[in-house]
């Protein structure tokens, strides 16, 4: 079986300048946990709905609301992808990409 059998294709991607606040408002309205992180057409990263959670508030936190989400609203996802995003050829089969 080869990667194209199983692969997505018309992925939603976003550009590395978006913030935090508006990748998890992608990854809801599409449903998904993963985004690709994609620069002049080409993939620098990918950040996951964890990578997210991650920078969120925590139950120690002394920030208000209003700063927290001006805070999430100035981190930009350049900040927290993962940027050793590894792909292959739709032609490989699944067995040489594991």
């Amino acid at each position: 079986m080869l990667i194209s059998d199983v692969m997505t294709t018309n992925v939603v991607s976003i550009p590395s300048s978006t913030s935090l606040a508006e990748a998890r408002r992608i990854m809801d309205a599409h449903n998904i946990r993963r985004l690709p992180v994609i620069d002049h057409l080409k993939l620098v990263g990918i950040v996951t709905k964890d990578d997210l959670d991650k920078m969120g508030p925590s139950q120690l936190t002394t920030f208000s609301v209003n700063e927290l989400v001006y805070m999430l609203n100035r981190i930009t996802v350049k900040d927290v992808m993962h940027r050793d995003a590894v792909t292959v050829p739709p032609d490989t089969t699944i067995e040489e990409s594991v």
